[in-house]
């Protein structure tokens, strides 16, 4: 009775296993969510099975399928690359174009359900992939990108279905990755873009701790950048950012008072575009303002909530304290 079973355990996945040396190195994955299709795109590596085994290198290639479902449209690029792929090395995941919240949603399911070593891809979008003999360069310079301080970066396990999805929007006309803010996606409503407030709102959101100013007559870069959170109640729950920093590395003829008050106008102005977009337009809670007005007192937060309308223009206030560093 032992004898058969060492024989199935040695049998086991015998001549099933292709090397890697003969496999398709992935090392992005591209999406693209059409009206009734998605479009799957791999850029990965192959060994130059033509060079010598001392000269031997990698080649990158790009192929892609379309499908109805995220599934089939990734079998149907397998298949066009003509490779087995390899992807526990694939760490990228770019969504081309503004996909559907519900399209969006699918791509997540299937990338942290169906295939469990791609949860940790960064996922970015932009609003036109680069040119296919241009990707692998890309794709280089963006992992590098991932690890530099103060860039927001988000992964597949960070999407909730119920949540808010907030994407890194990169520039692909530049030389060097670039980002150009984020593409929100709601829940429910309209998509929209976080374009010139980008590096304020990484800030709000406790991802970024400096920023540059330019002036007229001057400027100056404001380092540790931090917010705490101030709410009351009296006849409406109201919440008070406090948002602090150093100036440094100043330059030009205004003084500190005026370098100051440029700088407070300047976040203020950025706070209020902010608010206005995500919060009176499309209430939505991007900077999780929701979650300290709940710790303050969840019964009345969440009767509060239930309203047609909570957040209003005197919903939420920022202070500003600045001193020089």
């Amino acid at each position: 009775m032992i004898l058969p079973i060492l024989a199935l355990i040695c049998l086991c996945g015998c001549g099933a296993t292709t090397p890697l040396s003969q496999r398709a190195m992935v090392k992005m994955v591209t999406v693209h969510c059409e009206p009734q299709q998605y479009r799957v795109g791999l850029l990965y590596l192959t060994v130059n099975r033509e060079a010598d085994a001392d000269q031997a290198g990698s080649i990158p290639h790009y192929a892609y399928g379309t499908g109805e479902t995220v599934s089939e449209a990734l079998v149907n690029a397998e298949k066009a690359s003509g490779e087995t792929p390899f992807y526990a090395q694939n760490e990228l995941l770019m969504v081309e174009g503004t996909p559907p919240r519900a399209s969006f949603d699918k791509v997540i399911e299937y990338f942290s359900e169906e295939h469990f070593s791609r949860t940790n891809m960064a996922i970015f979008c932009c609003d036109k992939l680069p040119e296919s003999s241009e990707m692998s360069d890309y794709a280089k310079d963006l992992a590098i990108y991932t690890g530099q301080p103060n860039v927001v970066v988000r992964r597949v396990y960070d999407y909730g279905p119920d949540e808010t999805a907030l994407l890194p929007l990169l520039r692909t006309d530049t030389e060097t990755v670039q980002s150009d803010g984020f593409l929100v996606l709601p829940v429910k409503g309209e998509s929209f873009v976080i374009s010139k407030q980008a590096e304020f709102a990484a800030v709000l959101m406790g991802e970024n701790k400096k920023m540059k100013f330019h002036f007229q007559n001057g400027g100056c870069t404001v380092n540790e950048l931090a917010i705490s959170h101030d709410v009351t109640y009296k006849d409406q729950m109201r919440q008070k950012l406090i948002l602090t920093g150093a100036i440094c590395e100043v330059e030009g003829k205004l003084s500190e008072e005026e370098l100051k008050a440029a700088v407070a106008e300047d976040l203020q102005k950025q706070f209020n575009e902010l608010y206005a977009a995500c919060y009176l337009a499309n209430d939505t809670d991007l900077f999780a303002f929701d979650w300290w007005f709940s710790c303050y007192n969840q019964r009345v937060f969440q009767a509060a909530r239930q309203a047609e309308r909570f957040y209003l223009p005197d919903t939420m206030t920022l202070q500003i304290k600045l001193h020089m560093e």
